[in-house]
């Protein structure tokens, strides 16, 4: 499997706030020894830096599976 070139990262302030299902998926997913990765498609900006980490993560998967 090929590691990512790209490091980074970024300081995000916690919120009180949670998706019910988002919960209930990524509880399911840590019972199974999988890594959830959940991103909200809210109109706000941390919910813009979970999709587009959503997607970083995706397309390596997808690339490291290809190879």
């Amino acid at each position: 499997m090929s590691k990512s070139q790209q490091n980074f990262s970024i300081e995000v302030e916690s919120m009180k706030a949670v998706c019910p299902l988002g919960e209930v998926v990524g509880n399911q997913m840590i019972a199974e020894e999988r890594i959830p990765v959940i991103s909200c498609e809210g109109g706000c900006f941390r919910g813009e830096i979970a999709r587009a980490a959503a997607h970083m993560v995706a397309d390596e998967v997808l690339t490291s599976l290809s190879q």
